[in-house]
């Protein structure tokens, strides 16, 4: 018997002195499709601004750390992951669609402008974040993590002026650089703060370019080489990870280094970078999510802020630019790519 035709099976005795006897029949029936519906422990909608790197990685370690402990997709639990840049849609429109259509239990945000979206529209489901470094959260007072909403995540600060203490290393001779960023994304704002005071207590000038969509990177990259830029400087953001190709490309035609954040940039074209392992961020936010469901709490709410910070360094880059990498910086480098 179909389900529609069990419903019709109960249309006589409704209508008779058996109605209570029905009416909890019928709700039993209700129920137990209702639970056949949820054949998982919890389900967790992961909120992603674009494709890039840094964005992988960090959910590659968020979901490796539960699956690691026992949390496994398509076991107990589920992950619906919303991509603003694959999808062409806001991250806010993104974080509605998984609370009030996919009715997840958890958000997981990565990077603060992921979280900004998680907080907005959570409705009092509990938030997750990883790799996300502004101390505020949409112009509020307090550290992103101590809002309500929150149970927990892994900060990651910027680090562009650890990278541009290296850049005066590799380029002594240069006086002028440019520092790219997204002024959407308040990490890449507090970078290009960072990287301001760096530059003024080496003695060089750092210039700042805003950009607010990836249309701009290429003639930003032009435009900053024509006013003297001798280097370019990337301010961590998920703009320039994902338009990191057209950055390098425009840099490579004037001869002019770039300096990046990460180990992915590096390999891909960057002279150095500066940079925490995202993958690990992702991970110590899985863990304070696993711990959390398993009804342990969390014993803080925040890891953090990353320690482990790497050097990467790319010789056939340098080999093209006719840069000599020192000594002390090679044998620094986590990695140096030839």
């Amino acid at each position: 018997m179909r389900f529609f035709d069990s419903i019709a099976a109960f249309r006589n005795p409704l209508a008779g002195s058996h109605r209570p006897v029905a009416l909890l029949l019928f709700a039993i029936v209700l129920a137990l499709l209702a639970a056949g519906c949820r054949d998982v422990d919890f389900v967790v909608g992961i909120l992603e601004p674009d494709e890039g790197d840094a964005v992988e990685e960090a959910r590659t370690g968020f979901l490796e750390a539960l699956s690691d402990a026992g949390f496994k997709a398509g076991e107990n639990a589920r992950f619906l992951r919303r991509n603003a840049e694959f999808r062409d849609e806001p991250l806010q429109n993104l974080a509605r669609d998984l609370i009030e259509d996919e009715e997840v239990d958890y958000l997981f945000a990565i990077g603060t402008p992921a979280l900004q979206a998680a907080i907005g529209a959570a409705k009092g489901k509990q938030v997750f974040f990883a790799a996300s470094a502004d101390p505020t959260v949409g112009g509020a007072s307090e550290p992103p993590w101590l809002h309500p909403t929150i149970v927990g995540g892994a900060v990651a600060y910027p680090l562009t002026a650890e990278t541009v203490s290296v850049l005066r290393r590799l380029a002594p001779e240069a006086e002028r650089f440019a520092l790219l960023y997204d002024a959407r994304d308040p990490d890449s704002v507090a970078g290009r703060d960072l990287a301001r005071d760096e530059a003024r207590r080496s003695g060089f000038e750092v210039f700042s370019v805003a950009l607010t969509g990836a249309d701009q990177v290429q003639q930003a990259v032009r435009d900053a080489i024509d006013a003297g830029a001798q280097g370019i400087v990337l301010s961590p953001s998920n703009l320039l990870d994902d338009e990191f190709d057209v950055v390098r490309r425009a840099a490579d035609d004037a001869g002019v280094a770039v300096f990046a954040w990460s180990e992915s940039l590096t390999k891909r074209g960057a002279l150095a970078s500066w940079g925490i392992d995202y993958q690990r961020n992702g991970r110590r936010a899985g863990e304070l999510a696993a711990a959390v469901f398993r009804g342990e709490g969390v014993p803080q709410r925040v890891t953090p802020p990353e320690n482990a910070v790497h050097l990467w360094l790319n010789q056939r880059t340098a080999d093209r630019l006719g840069i000599a990498l020192p000594n002390d910086l090679v044998a620094q480098a986590r990695e140096v790519f030839r």
